[in-house]
């Protein structure tokens, strides 16, 4: 097609996955919603406070009014937080544009003082009145954090914070003396390294089968004592021995049995161990 490279070429295609990064950071949900990381965040509750966006953006006008070079920082601030972490992926990422801070909590403290100081202080009558609506309101919305963080948190996002990797230690140190090898999966995300933690191991003698050979996502080949690490579905070797297997619930062996199943809080399983 006749000048398709005009539109239709590497660098202007480059250059709108990065500006669409940059602006995806700027986005009301990334602050007080649901967001691609999960995880980093509570259910149902953004960065921010519902009643700061509000807030944040009456600040940033207040600022973009004030006199003197210091509000000059600030803006830059705050424009170029999400420059770094815009030509990355499952954006907009919460930990890669962490650099935001204390900026935008800067401008949600010049958007309250300015309220304060032009629609409550001034008028007497309302003082009370409006300073407790405020202030109930954040107790209100301070209280639905709470309870869904600490309540709704630890089974939403189990699975994303790795749970169940103690219960699993748990459960092979109690059957371990009754097999002669324990392999485990490396689904379970580095799972040498919470073994390692739970079972207390003696940093030295795992130094002494060679420590950590690989790891993260190209794991394979990590093995200490009667523990090996590795995909058993696609690395499995017939031998004359007692094994015990562990790894998630689509990863049992044809014909093994099922010994032991971890499961979230949700009451999803989440890991197996079986044995031959």
């Amino acid at each position: 097609i006749p000048f398709s490279n005009i539109f239709h070429n590497q660098r202007l295609m480059n250059a709108e996955i990065v500006l669409k990064g940059y602006l995806d950071h700027y986005s009301p949900n990334f602050f007080v919603s649901e967001i691609v990381q999960g995880k980093y965040h509570a259910p149902g509750v953004g960065l921010l406070y519902i009643w700061e966006l509000p807030v944040l953006l009456y600040g940033i006008h207040t600022a973009a009014n004030m006199k003197g070079k210091g509000k000059i920082v600030l803006f830059l601030w705050f424009l170029f937080a999400p420059v770094a972490s815009a030509p990355t992926q499952m954006l907009p990422h919460p930990v890669r544009a962490m650099i935001f801070l204390p900026s935008v909590q800067i401008f949600v403290a010049i958007g309250l003082w300015e309220i304060y100081a032009r629609y409550i202080a001034k008028r007497k009558t309302m003082d009370k009145l409006m300073l407790g609506a405020g202030i109930l309101i954040i107790i209100l919305n301070f209280g639905y954090y709470l309870h869904q963080y600490y309540i709704h948190g630890p089974i939403d996002y189990a699975e994303e914070w790795q749970y169940g990797h103690e219960q699993v230690a748990q459960a092979v140190r109690e059957m371990q003396s009754k097999f002669d090898k324990v392999i485990v999966s490396t689904s379970l995300d580095q799972p040498y390294i919470f073994f390692l933690y739970y079972l207390r191991y003696d940093p030295a003698k795992y130094l002494s089968y060679g420590g950590t050979k690989s790891g993260k996502f190209d794991e394979e080949g990590n093995a200490f004592d009667k523990y090996e690490f590795h995909k058993f579905m696609t690395t499995r070797t017939p031998v004359p021995s007692r094994i015990l297997y562990v790894g998630t619930p689509s990863e049992i062996l044809p014909g093994a049995e099922r010994l032991v199943t971890i499961t979230y809080p949700s009451g999803k399983s989440a890991y197996v161990l079986s044995a031959e």
